[in-house]
């Protein structure tokens, strides 16, 4: 139980409990990554669904937790983790709308990269550490030194110890391997390490211990004296195997280190887990005896030195038990124990521990002292029975000594262990004892010296007066000489062997580091090995259950192809060919494996595809031979005669060509018999019996693989090619050429020019064309300066020279290197006009890109054309370089690579020879074809952007950027002006500038007219708004305050009085002089309505022109300064009930009595205002007093209006004069005035239309 609970505290400990929580974090990580990884992902992807995947990233966590336990660089887990998630996340990274790390090559390149910059980081900490420690890699340069060769006796050791590990396992070579299976190890031998002093009896006590040993030579030295061990030996016992060591090792000498560390590893290295079960130390008693403190410290030292390095070298806890030997040289030893039959001496003298128990060093030191005094109490209680026993006087002096002696031993052999055997906090021994007794013995009796105590005093005087040394160490080699009788008994050893020492065996540890590790090793290659048998077996059951399915697979297919071909045979119908062809080709195949290069569970020695494959693919060629090309045939025949008559050359050329492939009169194209037969198929509705074009691709392909694949074909129609090729020849050869080589050379193309490219700027977009598909697209990149110089004059002779040929032998007419050559002048002047007429439409289509029209919100309209002014008028301007850009672009004529420099580059065969003769001419008709086909139609474009040709000279580009920018600086001035309220000033250029852009060259007189005359319309409006502003708010705040909502202007009791009338329309008046101050020069008053010169703005100019028709009809006298009207008052008509009618106007009376009508002649305004119409009517009563009248009166300066409105109805007279009716007391009366006119309208309504500023 104690043992039980020790190990569970260690289990449980600081240290062990974190590692078997990383272990368990580990193993609940790799459970996630492998059950979970499957569904874990984004979107529809799943990286993980892959077992390889898992398996990779469960060693990479794996390595990322060792970190915790081996002290891997942190650099080589980051790089590690960079390469797993390249090679394994990389093909799931989208840039875009691609997948750039598909490709495993790339994946490697960028591993690798990682690798380099990982060994250059690692070498640069390489290059470091040596900075700061020079010594680093002294420890590698010892692997280059030679080997040095070991001692003999270092060899002699290892070799005893090889062959005692052999010879104990040699006893499983003779015994069947199945029974060798269920045996137990032999190394279940218990193995014992002997050590001890010199002549301590190491030798004499393994022989004495009773144990049987059947190997005859040391059977035989069980019973004579042995000699010394020189280095080790090992005695093979049947219960065990006893190690004896040289007494030499246990001294500190440097001869000594090596033998010692030599016999440890040996044992290591052929006993590496169970290498030994106890180690017994043999101390003799006459070393102990008489020693000094110093010389059984040093004694325990030199033990408890050699116990450890058994420990750490061998990984061993095993029990260590004392035996002192060479008791018999006590006094009285013999004498004592003589009684003692053979059993007796058999039995065991001394102390047995607990084992394993922690002891610390004070506990350990009472134990052992206690129980040894307990021993020599046994004896001293024993000892007056003996003497009573003996008869011998001498033997009853000598067992008188013997308690003595024995006490005084004891406490010497209690300080020895007391050294050896004391707790250590530094190492295991803390945790428990590994001494296991304390034994007393005698091997061998030899007649020395008795041992007596020689700190006794009658000892000291004893040993004076015979002379006898004091202790052993003292002896001479001459007494030493003197002991030679050996004697054969042996006392307490056979049961300590035998029942202590051989039935301890199990107490041991063995080293469980090397134990678990040699446990799985084992157990992983007989997991190996199991696995491997199973993989093997399941996989011939695998595989021949996988190609017995197959066979069957194959044998239903080929009933179904024999059905069909049984069909095709009576039916002959074409649309059977498909499925046959089918059905042939996919007789070998299986799914979803791949027959040519199957997988393992497929093979196993049992694959059955390949023969398959073989017979199956002779029948599969034979059907497209015998079925297929007889319908390619038919079908290219077919579609010639249909070509014939439809009238397209196109579509004749085609099907002509395709037709001599097929048939074998012209040079046959893989690609082009592919695709017309594609074509074809898919007209004629063929396609659809074969589902997929790819797989009638397919079919062809295999048609045509063979060289001699015609040589079942059919001869050609002669009279069809002659028909086919005279309609052809109706048909220019260049203008089919011309088609054929743009579409080619548009692959090859350079991007398109857009105005972003011309304008060299597309963050702010300046120009745009009115055509959305060519301002998106741009011109095609073939017709630029670089797809003419990089493509059509680099690859255009070698394709019309190719197309030409083509066209020979399609048209039966071989085509001469001259004729070549002249294609290719027609074909490039059908380029030339093309690119022309690409650039001209370009150009007439292209103006500034205006962010608005002109519209009211003047001060957002004039940043916008200030900003395209200052963006074109700025350095670098995009208007510069869009001119220049598109003279470039429209200059074709300058040197390049001549005709030959084309050809070597592209051709180097005979015709190479011919067509370079013709080379000064090509590039003279060249030059002329491209001057007169591009560059001359540019002419006035060319002479504005480069100017007349003159060095330093201003271009006419330069004098418009210049003059742009004046307008600018102009435009920023009057903005700045407007902006503070001011007039800003007026100036000409900008309409001198307007009319020289009128001599520009598209696109120049597009672009800057519409943008200069926006700029100015929008001046113009801010104009016309800061006028209306000031007018709002000088005399239409008067004009509001005076005249609005009083009559005459309105129908209102309130009248604006005639003074303030006078002061705001009078010549030099308000209105008058205000207009006089700011706006005479501006308005152009000829018009009407009145409006700003230059301009059709009349906003604001109403006040004035209505003021000015105010003066002129009120405003009569004193050059307008003076109110006043001229009138003149008739009675036309007078009701017949009145007799008399008396008009009072401003204090002048008029009476008209029925009679002549005479006019009344009044000015207005009068001295007093107001008007009275007062009639007499006709009355039978002579009293005139008396009779009633009937009046009207109106009072105010404007009543003789107010009059006008009291009129029941107003008729205008042609005589320029208003015929007013009136009633009073219902009788009629008319009045016609003349003055109250002014044009087609009466003052009065000029009055009343009249509109102060602001008012709606």
């Amino acid at each position: 139980m104690s043992t039980f609970m020790f190990y569970l505290n260690r289990l449980f400990s600081g240290r062990s409990l974190k590692t078997i929580l990383l272990i368990a974090c580990f193993i609940l990580l790799a459970a996630a990554i492998w059950y979970l990884g499957p569904f874990t992902g984004f979107g529809k992807t799943r990286p993980f669904a892959a077992a390889q995947t898992r398996i990779v990233f469960i060693l990479l966590a794996g390595a990322w937790f060792a970190r915790f336990f081996w002290r891997i660089p942190f650099f080589l887990l980051v790089a590690a983790t960079l390469c797993v998630l390249v090679w394994e996340m990389g093909p799931f990274v989208l840039i875009g709308e691609q997948w750039p790390l598909t490709s495993a090559l790339r994946r490697l390149i960028i591993i690798a990269a990682i690798a380099f910059v990982t060994l250059i980081y690692a070498g640069c900490l390489l290059l470091l550490a040596l900075s700061r420690n020079p010594h680093l890699l002294d420890d590698f340069h010892k692997f280059r030194k030679e080997k040095i060769r070991p001692p003999a006796e270092m060899l002699e050791v290892v070799a005893i110890i090889r062959k005692a590990a052999i010879r104990t396992r040699r006893v499983r070579t003779g015994i069947p391997g199945w029974r060798r299976f269920f045996m137990v190890s032999q190394d279940a031998l218990p193995w014992y390490l002997v050590i001890g002093n010199e002549s301590a009896g190491k030798t004499s006590l393994i022989v004495s211990s009773g144990q049987e040993f059947p190997v005859p030579e040391q059977l035989a030295r069980t019973t004579g004296r042995n000699a010394p061990t020189a280095h080790c030996e090992c005695w093979y016992a049947n219960d065990a195997l006893f190690v004896d060591t040289a007494g030499r090792l246990l001294t500190d000498t440097n001869d000594a280190r090596p033998e010692w560390d030599g016999i440890l590893n040996a044992i290591g290295k052929y006993r590496p887990i169970n290498a030994i079960n106890g180690v017994i130390i043999a101390i003799s008693a006459a070393d102990v005896m008489g020693a000094s403190k110093t010389a059984l410290r040093d004694c325990g030292a030199l033990l408890r030195s050699r116990l450890h390095e058994i420990r750490t070298t061998l990984g061993v806890r095993c029990p260590v038990y004392v035996i002192v030997t060479k008791m018999d040289r006590l006094a009285g030893f013999e004498a004592y124990f003589r009684d003692l039959t053979a059993e007796g001496r058999d039995q065991i003298w001394g102390v047995t521990f607990p084992y394993g128990e922690k002891i610390n060093a004070t506990v350990a030191e009472q134990h052992i002292d206690s129980e040894l005094a307990l021993l020599a109490s046994r004896i001293d209680s024993n000892i007056s029975a003996r003497q009573q026993e003996e008869y011998a006087i001498a033997e009853r002096r000598k067992m008188y000594t013997l308690s003595q002696d024995f006490r005084a031993l004891t406490e010497n052999v209690a300080a020895v262990l007391q050294n050896v055997f004391f707790a250590s906090r530094y190492d295991e021994t803390q945790f428990y004892s590994t001494l296991r007794g304390v034994y007393f013995a005698s091997a061998r009796q030899l007649n020395e010296v008795p041992l007596a105590n020689p700190s006794t005093l009658i000892q000291r005087w004893r040993r004076a007066l015979s002379g006898q040394p004091a202790t052993e160490a003292d002896r001479t080699d001459g007494e030493e000489a003197l002991i030679s009788s050996w004697s054969g008994r042996h006392y307490f050893l056979k049961q300590l062997f035998a029942e202590v020492i051989i039935k301890d065996a199990g107490l041991v540890r063995y080293n469980l580091q090397a134990a678990n590790r040699n446990r799985l090793v084992t157990l992983a290659g007989h997991a190996v090995g199991i696995l491997l048998t199973i993989i093997l077996f399941k996989g011939i059951l695998t595989s021949f259950g996988l190609n017995d399915g197959y066979l069957d697979v194959v044998e239903n297919r080929l009933v179904s192809l024999e059905s069909s071909a049984a069909r095709f045979m009576k039916t002959k119908n074409d649309s059977l060919v498909p499925e046959l062809l089918a059905l042939s080709q996919a007789l070998p195949q299986m799914s979803p494996a791949d027959v040519n290069n199957p997988e393992l569970m497929w093979r196993y020695g049992l694959y059955v595809g390949f023969s398959m494959v073989n017979n199956a693919t002779g029948l599969y060629e034979a059907l497209l031979h015998r079925l297929l090309l007889p319908q390619i045939e038919q079908q290219t025949t077919q579609a010639l005669r249909d070509a014939i008559p439809a009238g397209d050359p196109d579509r004749l050329y085609e099907a002509l060509k395709l037709y001599l492939m097929i048939f074998g009169e012209g040079k046959f194209d893989r690609t082009t018999v592919e695709d017309g037969l594609s074509d074809r198929w898919e007209a004629t509705g063929k396609m659809d019996a074969y589902q997929t074009n790819a797989a009638f691709i397919g079919h062809l392909r295999r048609l045509f693989g063979p060289d001699d694949w015609r040589r079942y074909g059919q001869p050609a129609d002669v009279e069809l090619i002659r028909e086919a090729r005279a309609r052809l020849a109706q048909q220019s050869p260049d203008q089919r050429i011309y088609q054929r080589v743009t579409t080619l050379l548009n692959r090859d193309a350079p991007p398109n020019m857009t105005l972003a490219i011309l304008s060299g700027d597309d963050t702010s977009p300046v120009f745009a064309l009115n055509d959305a598909q060519l301002n998106e697209e741009g011109i095609p990149g073939l017709f630029t300066l670089e797809g003419y110089y990089d493509v059509v004059k680099k690859k255009g002779l070698p394709l019309v020279a190719s197309f030409a040929a083509e066209n020979g032998w399609v048209m039966g007419q071989p085509v001469s290197s001259s004729q070549q050559i002249e294609l290719y002048g027609k074909v490039l002047s059908r380029y030339l006009s093309d690119y022309t007429r690409y650039w001209r439409g370009f150009l007439s289509d292209v103006h500034l890109a205006l962010a608005r029209e002109p519209s009211q919100d003047v001060s957002a309209g004039l940043s916008v054309e200030l900003w395209l002014l200052r963006t074109l008028a700025s350095s670098p301007s995009p208007l510069t370089h869009f001119a220049k850009e598109v003279a470039r672009q429209t200059t074709l004529s300058e040197e390049g690579e001549t005709i030959g420099d084309v050809l070597k580059m592209t051709n180097r065969s005979q015709t190479l020879s011919r067509i370079k003769k013709f080379d000064a001419l090509l590039e003279r008709q060249q030059k002329k074809l491209v001057r007169s086909g591009v560059d001359e139609h540019f002419t006035a474009l060319h002479e504005f952007v480069r100017g007349g040709g003159a060095a330093g000279g201003v271009t006419p580009l330069n004098r418009m950027i210049a003059l742009l920018n004046e307008q600018y600086t102009m435009l920023v001035i009057s903005k700045n002006a407007m902006a503070n309220g001011d007039t800003p000033p007026v100036t000409e250029a900008g309409k001198k500038l307007l009319a020289e852009a009128q001599t520009w060259p598209d696109p120049f007189r597009e672009m800057v007219e519409p943008l200069l005359s926006s700029a100015f319309s929008n001046v113009e409006i801010q104009q016309v708004s800061l006028n209306n502003d000031a007018i709002s708010s000088g005399i239409g705040e008067v004009c509001r305050t005076t005249l609005e909502g009083k009559y005459p202007f309105a129908d209102s009791e309130k009248e604006v009085s005639l003074s303030a009338f006078t002061r705001f329309f009078a010549a030099g008046g308000l209105v008058d002089a205000y207009f006089t101050k700011n706006l005479a020069g501006k308005v152009d008053t000829s018009a009407s309505p009145w409006r700003y010169k230059g301009t059709a703005q009349s906003e604001g100019l109403e006040i004035f022109e209505q003021a000015a028709e105010i003066r002129a009809a009120f405003f009569q006298q004193e050059e307008g300064r003076k109110l006043s009207l001229d009138l003149s008052v008739t009675v036309p008509h007078l009701a017949p009930g009145l007799m008399q009618l008396t008009l009072a106007v401003d204090g002048e009376k008029f009476r008209y009595a029925h009679g002549p009508v005479t006019p009344f002649y009044v000015k207005w305004p009068g001295a007093r205002p107001g008007i009275g119409l007062f009639a007499k009517p006709v009355s039978a009563s002579t009293d005139e007093a008396s009779v009633p009248l009937s009046r009207l009166q109106i009072n105010g300066a404007w009543a003789l209006f107010r009059l006008h409105d009291r009129a029941v109805k107003v008729e205008p007279q042609p005589s320029d004069s208003e015929l007013m009716t009136f009633s009073l007391d219902k009788r009629r009366v008319d009045l016609e005035i003349t003055g109250l006119r002014y044009g087609d309208g009466s003052l009065l309504g000029l009055l009343q239309r009249f509109h102060c500023p602001g008012d709606q």
